[in-house]
C-alpha cells in the first residue's frame, strides 16, 4: 500500500512539475492591446493569461513545494526517518525522467486547462502573497523581425491580412530604396529624339505622336548632345504651321546619373518640378530616360498608364555606341 501512495504521489508531483504556462500568443502586443481596445474576446482572453501567467507560475512554485515536504514527510513515516528520507529525496531528484514521457505532458495540460477558472480566481485572489513570494518573468516569444526578407515572407504566408493590391505596393515600396536608376529606367534605343535643325511641321508632328511619347529630347548630333526638350502639349498650335525645333524646344534640361537610388531622383523631381531626367553614366553618355511615372509606378508596384502610352515594355535591353559627354547650355545636373 506504502508503494502505491508513493507512486501516486511522485506521479502527482510530476504532473505539477510539468505545467507550463508560457508559450507563443496569437498576437503581438500591439495588435492586442488594438483588438482588446475594439472589444475582441479572443484578444481579451489572451490578454488575462499573459497577466495571470507570472502568478501562475509563483503558485505552482508553492505548490510543488509543498507537495515536496508532504511527499518526503509521508515517506519518513511510511519508512522510517533514514529510509523515509533517502526514498524521497531519491524519488524527487528523479522528477526529472518523467518529463521524458509525452503522456506526463499530456496529463499535466489537461489538468491545467480543467483547473484553469479557479487556478486564475485563486492568483488574483493571492496576487499580493504571490508577487511578494516569487516574481518570475514568464517567457513569452513575442514575435519579432530581423530583415526585410522576414517581413515579406510572413507577408506571404498571411495573405487574409493584405489584399494584393496593398501587398504589391508594401514590397515595392520596401523594395524602393534599393532600386537604381538604371533598374528602372527607359533605355537608350527606345528614345525617340528630335534632331536640333528638324522642322516641326504636320508630318513631323504626325510622326511624334505614332511613337506614343509624349516628350522628346532634342539633341544636337547625336543623343549624347542632348540639347533641349520637346514636349507634344506645347505643339498641338503648330499642327497647321512649322517651327524649328530649336525654337519650339525648352531648354531646360535635367540629368542624373544611373548609379543614383530612386530616393534621390524623387526629391530632384520634387525639387525641380521636372517630370524627365535624362540618364547619363560616368562619362555624360546618354543611356536612358526616367520619368516621374517611372520612378512612381516603383514605388506603388503598379503601372502608370498616360493619355500617350502606347508601349507596354520601355525597358527592352538594347546595345548602343556612345560617342561623346552631354554637355547643353542650361544643363543641370540631379
Amino acid at each position: 500500500m506504502n508503494a502505491v501512495i508513493t507512486l501516486f504521489g511522485w506521479c502527482l508531483l510530476a504532473v505539477v512539475s510539468a505545467m507550463r504556462f508560457s508559450g507563443q500568443p496569437a498576437f503581438s502586443a500591439s495588435e492586442r492591446a488594438r483588438l482588446v481596445e475594439q472589444g475582441d474576446s479572443k484578444a481579451k482572453e489572451e490578454q488575462e493569461w499573459l497577466d495571470a501567467a507570472p502568478l501562475l507560475v509563483s503558485l505552482q512554485f508553492v505548490v510543488r513545494t509543498l507537495l515536496i515536504s508532504a511527499f518526503i514527510t509521508y515517506c519518513v513515516v511510511a519508512y522510517g526517518t533514514v529510509s523515509g528520507i533517502l526514498i524521497g529525496t531519491a524519488t524527487v531528484l528523479c522528477l526529472p525522467l518523467a518529463f521524458r514521457f509525452s503522456f506526463v505532458g499530456a496529463w499535466a495540460d489537461t489538468l491545467r486547462d480543467t483547473a484553469m477558472p479557479w487556478l486564475k480566481k485563486t492568483v488574483f485572489a493571492l496576487k499580493p502573497f504571490l508577487k511578494w513570494l516569487r516574481e518570475r518573468d514568464v517567457v513569452v516569444n513575442e514575435a519579432t523581425l530581423h530583415s526585410q526578407e522576414e517581413l515579406l515572407d510572413l507577408l506571404e504566408r498571411s495573405p487574409d491580412i493584405l489584399s494584393r493590391e496593398e501587398q504589391e505596393r508594401l514590397v515595392a515600396s520596401l523594395a524602393f530604396d534599393h532600386k537604381k536608376v538604371a533598374d528602372i529606367m527607359t533605355p537608350r534605343s527606345m528614345i525617340s529624339g528630335v534632331p536640333l535643325g528638324e522642322t516641326l511641321g504636320p508630318l513631323v508632328l504626325d510622326e511624334l505622336y505614332k511613337t506614343g511619347y509624349s516628350r522628346f529630347p532634342v539633341f544636337d548630333g547625336d543623343l549624347d548632345h542632348i540639347v533641349g526638350m520637346l514636349y507634344l502639349h506645347d505643339l498641338l498650335d503648330l499642327r497647321r504651321g512649322s517651327q524649328p525645333a530649336k525654337k519650339a524646344m525648352q531648354t531646360k534640361v535635367h540629368f542624373v546619373r544611373q548609379d543614383k537610388n530612386l530616393t534621390h531622383v524623387l526629391h530632384g523631381f520634387l525639387k525641380t518640378r521636372h517630370h524627365l531626367f535624362i540618364v547619363v553614366n560616368e562619362y555624360r553618355e546618354t543611356v536612358g530616360l526616367l520619368s516621374l511615372e517611372d520612378v512612381l509606378e516603383a514605388l506603388l508596384g503598379s503601372k502608370i498608364v498616360d493619355e500617350f502610352d502606347a508601349f507596354d515594355d520601355l525597358r527592352a535591353v538594347a546595345e548602343h555606341n556612345p560617342k561623346s559627354n552631354n554637355e547643353p547650355e542650361g544643363k543641370e545636373d540631379i
